[in-house]
């Protein structure tokens, strides 16, 4: 898997969770540490999180990163 293809996967995964779980950006965002706008460029693949953040959200869905990077179910 490419670079650009890790980051679409992982934007992709990390807006998916939330938006199943009904959480809002802000709650998540909150319990990671990171701002909202870090977490809405995230999500828009216009940033790629560091191996710590990613590691902070995927706690926050209760998943591990390996599930974020995993081919989505579309």
């Amino acid at each position: 898997m490419n670079p650009e293809e890790t980051s679409r996967r992982l934007s992709y995964n990390i807006k998916i969770a939330r938006v199943k779980r009904n959480l809002k950006q802000s709650y998540v965002a909150e319990m990671a540490d990171i701002s909202v706008k870090h977490l809405s460029n995230i999500e828009n693949n216009l940033a790629v999180p560091s191996v710590c953040v990613a590691h902070n959200i995927a706690s926050v869905f209760g998943l591990k990163i390996d599930d974020l990077l995993a081919e989505p179910d579309v």
